[in-house]
């Protein structure tokens, strides 16, 4: 058994870079990077429990585990080049887990790749204050070996103690990653309950793994245990393939694209109907099946309209969606794209912004004249009806209102989450309730005679769609 406080592996500010992190970056992340870190080391089962009670959150795993101290002290730096260190090919490191608590407690059982025996590999790291942040406590200690289990006695928590322990026993290859003594007031800023926690996270994981689910035999799941103990039953996370997901009579000749670069893919494809967030984009870019960007294939009304711009390859930066805060940002180097809110780099072929870019404008004319066939569509309930109609190129693409009020009448804009709401609703009453309300708004619209006072009219009544948008969309 081997056992040094290395301050050799902790980068200098290293407390300072972590507390900045600490209120800059959503605590959703961590679980993703512990995911991905499992995923990539051959997990086959990945279990995530939330526990309130207890105030624990963690990631367990079956793959193969750490296989050396280097590999090890990597995980200990806030920031790392991933493809040098092995650690995570796919995203920003260790310095996300500050963001919901000051501890983390790493325990690993893996086969040493220079004497192929099992090892345990153990640290706890503390980075409450500078001083104790400069020097984790990292342990190596033989499988089998009666000083094993004195890595039980540096665990303050008792729950923690107790699953490691039972790790011990078991002794087979895996990785659990702890965060102990959870910031509630993080969660609650974050997330506002624990409950709210789980659900973000069970989301999350559908949205990045759906896909690698589907083609592979990875099980990803979730467990929430609230403050009085009650276990919620285990979330399993669906698989889901989007390229199933096609509307023929939008495509026409065209099929859905696939394209790899250097084990980066691009998969894209028109909707055949937007009942999920998942279901409204059309171009996706995965790494080993694993999610890193999504761009909507179609500009949404309503009151987040203004947060996508368009893709141009001829500028430096691509908003791609702002839901899920990605951005793809073309650095100097003519190989490499920054990819998420920071600054940390992956790196990416440069062709894959520039696919991903053509292809979304291709997507998004095929889009566009799909409206434009649709434009007479109507809405209708007993005998009345609003017009549904495809605003002008410059309103598409600026607009955040639901609603157009034009000399013809009430507009409904095509495409727009309200009118999607209303199309496939199955109940007659509600839909003629909406469009009566329409009608009323006309209707009183066409009793002013002050320029003013319809402007003021239009423009509380659109917040009024703005808001029932987010409603629905919710």
């Amino acid at each position: 058994m081997s056992q040094d406080n290395k301050k050799s592996i902790v980068q200098p500010r290293a407390f300072d870079i972590l507390e900045a992190k600490k209120n800059s970056e959503n605590p959703s992340k961590f679980f993703d990077e512990a995911v991905d870190n499992s995923i990539q080391y051959g997990s086959s089962i990945i279990k995530t429990e939330i526990n309130e009670k207890e105030g624990v959150v963690y990631i367990q795993d079956d793959g193969h585990g750490f296989t050396s101290m280097k590999a090890l002290e990597a995980f200990h730096r806030p920031y790392h080049v991933p493809l040098e260190s092995g650690i995570s090919k796919f995203g920003i490191g260790s310095k996300i887990f500050k963001t919901l608590a000051d501890k983390r407690i790493v325990f690993s059982i893996g086969k040493c790749k220079d004497t192929g025996k099992k090892v345990a590999y153990f640290s706890c790291w503390d980075t409450s204050t500078p001083e104790s942040t400069d020097s984790p406590s990292i342990a190596t200690y033989n499988v089998g070996d009666e000083t094993t289990f004195s890595c039980l006695e540096t665990i303050d928590n008792d729950y923690v103690r107790e699953k490691i322990s039972s790790l011990l026993k078991d002794s087979k290859e895996g990785t659990t990653v702890f965060l102990t003594d959870i910031d509630q007031s993080r969660v609650k800023n974050f997330f506002k309950t624990w409950s709210q926690m789980s659900k973000k996270v069970k989301q999350s994981y559908f949205e990045r793994y759906h896909l690698l689910i589907n083609q592979t035999s990875v099980e990803v799941q979730v467990q929430y245990i609230n403050n009085r103990g009650y276990e919620e039953d285990l979330h399993m996370v669906d698989g889901f393939d989007p390229r199933t997901n096609i509307d023929s009579s939008i495509l026409g000749n065209k099929k859905p694209f696939i394209k790899s670069i250097r084990g980066t893919k691009i998969f894209s494809w028109v909707k055949l109907e937007a009942r999920t967030r998942l279901k409204i984009r059309g171009v996706h870019v995965y790494r080993d099946l694993i999610k890193i960007a999504t761009i909507p294939f179609v500009k949404r009304s309503g009151h987040n309209a203004s947060y996508y711009v368009d893709m141009d390859h001829t500028k430096l930066g691509y908003r791609l969606n702002k839901e899920s805060q990605i951005m793809l940002i073309r650095s100097n180097n003519d190989e490499e794209f920054n990819l998420g809110e920071t600054k940390d780099k992956i790196q990416l072929p440069v062709q894959i912004g520039l696919i991903a870019s053509d292809e979304f404008a291709e997507i998004m004319e095929l889009v566009k004249q799909d409206r434009k066939n649709k434009a007479n569509k109507k809405v209708s309930s007993n005998g009345s009806s609003i017009k549904v109609s495809v605003p002008a190129t410059i309103m598409e693409l600026e607009t955040e209102t639901s609603f157009i009020k034009s000399n013809d009448g009430m507009t409904i804009v095509n495409g727009s989450t309200f009118h999607e709401s209303l199309t496939q609703m199955q109940n007659a009453k509600s839909v003629e309730l909406f469009v009566t309300m329409l009608n009323c708004f006309d209707y009183v619209y066409s009793e002013k005679t002050d320029p003013s006072e319809k402007s003021r009219l239009t423009k509380t009544f659109n917040r009024i769609g703005q808001i029932l948008e987010q409603k629905l969309s919710s």
